[in-house]
């Protein structure tokens, strides 16, 4: 076999991307998008579109089967040059020769625009819309803070990700509500103040906004709100100064998403959730059954010849599974992270309810439980967002421990314990 023909076959590790100038931002985001093979497929598959802005997800599908069946790395051209030609913000310097590092966040943002605009027409299949497999619908509640009599304003809007504060809560005045952890970090960015015209008080006064997801797409996809922008007034050479937060934040390798979501979703995702437990405790008890049913036979076994042939190895490893099965179930009632196998539980065939159609919409299971197993991420190392380097990590597949990093055009294999720490703190991705 040709290292072509082995790359195709996946005997061999997947290829990277050269790194044409400070294009490690693009490089790393086009492989998380690689490995989603659903938002591919529907590119691929959708209704011609004239619209120029289409022609870079196409470009897109492209440049990743090249990856697919290339053995070695492949140089991204044609990408980044359609990439320039329709977003010039990322020209900056390459016509001095000397490319700038980008936002990956900013190029997501212009890929998700794309994507949309590529998958705009008439769905050809199920689920294959950008909303389907990337979009998010909000909920948004407007409650004044400076008049009871105000009522609350409720309004939908649609984003492409959800936002981690990672700076923390400034409300005390001095910072010290610090965020340690993703959900804190989300329920954090779902929450906020804005100004707006109050009818009862005839003038301009705080609002409290809180916001619940109220559609889920198949890729729910996660910023870590880690660069700002500082004003530097009493500076004379500049006004301000791109800072980036260096805090430590950690992440789960199953995310749920429960209390996040609107009563609506809740309730539908609650039902879902007793249908697995009354499932897992109906396995439970046929376990049982078939060990008090086997311990009766070997008594009278015992009883009437004298010996006993009980297998004690094969009953404990029965009570190990049955002792794991409650953990799961007890982890999906609380709220808990549960382990990738209530993970996959999910997506097994369940008895379909009205209520599932919320999700089967929008391609996911209809026994979907609210958990998100971890897919990939752009990291960053460096300490402003003109500088640095970004790397892109992929779980090699659903359920597993391996990942390939894509360092550019370098691509290794590294366990999750190594995943799970990539949360920043100090100089580190």
């Amino acid at each position: 076999m040709t290292v072509d023909e082995k790359a195709l076959a996946g005997v061999v590790l997947p290829a990277g991307l050269r790194n044409l100038g400070n294009t490690c931002y693009a490089n790393s985001t086009i492989q998380c998008l690689r490995n989603m093979p659903e938002l591919r497929f529907a590119i691929k598959n959708a209704v011609p579109n004239q619209e120029p802005m289409a022609q870079f997800a196409k470009t897109l599908v492209s440049t990743c089967e090249e990856l697919d069946s290339s053995g070695q790395p492949v140089v991204p051209a044609g990408l980044i040059s359609v990439m320039r030609r329709l977003f010039p913000l990322f020209s900056a310097g390459v016509a001095e020769g000397r490319p700038q590092q980008q936002d990956a966040e900013e190029l997501f943002n212009a890929l998700a625009q794309s994507i949309g605009a590529a998958l705009a027409g008439p769905s050809l299949l199920p689920a294959t819309s950008f909303d389907s497999l990337l979009g998010i619908e909000m909920e948004n509640t407007l409650k004044c803070d400076e008049s009871g009599d105000e009522p609350e304003s409720i309004s939908k809007d649609k984003v492409n990700k959800l936002v981690c504060n990672v700076q923390g809560s400034q409300q005390a005045g001095d910072g010290s509500s610090q965020i340690d952890h993703l959900q804190e970090g989300l329920k954090l960015g779902l929450e906020g103040k804005v100004e707006k015209n109050s009818d009862v008080l005839g003038r301009n006064a705080l609002w409290k906004k809180t916001s619940k997801i109220c559609k889920l797409p198949r890729y729910l996809c996660i910023q870590f709100m880690r660069f700002f922008w500082k004003a530097t007034p009493d500076s004379r050479d500049h006004a301000g100064v791109k800072c980036k937060i260096m805090r430590k934040v950690s992440f789960p390798d199953v995310l749920d998403v429960y209390d996040f979501c609107n009563p609506t979703l809740q309730a539908a995702l609650k039902a879902n959730r007793d249908r697995e437990d009354k499932r897992i405790e109906d396995e439970m008890a046929s376990k049982r059954a078939k060990l008090n049913d086997d311990g009766d036979k070997d008594k009278e076994k015992a009883t009437g010849d004298g010996e006993k042939d009980m297998d004690v190895a094969t009953e404990a490893e029965e009570d190990d599974e049955d002792e794991a099965a409650m953990k799961a179930a007890m982890a999906m009632s609380l709220g808990e992270e549960a382990p990738s196998t209530v993970f996959n539980s999910a997506t097994t065939t369940t008895t379909a309810s009205a209520a599932d159609s919320i999700f089967t919409a929008h391609g996911l299971p209809a026994g979907f439980t609210g958990l998100y197993e971890l897919h990939s991420i752009v990291t960053h190392k460096g300490r402003d967002s003109d500088g640095g380097h970004y790397i892109g990590w992929v779980r090699k597949e659903s359920g597993g421990t391996q990942w390939y990093k894509y360092n550019d055009d370098k691509v290794t294999e590294h366990e999750q314990a190594e995943i799970l720490m990539l949360c920043g703190g100090g100089d580190r991705d």
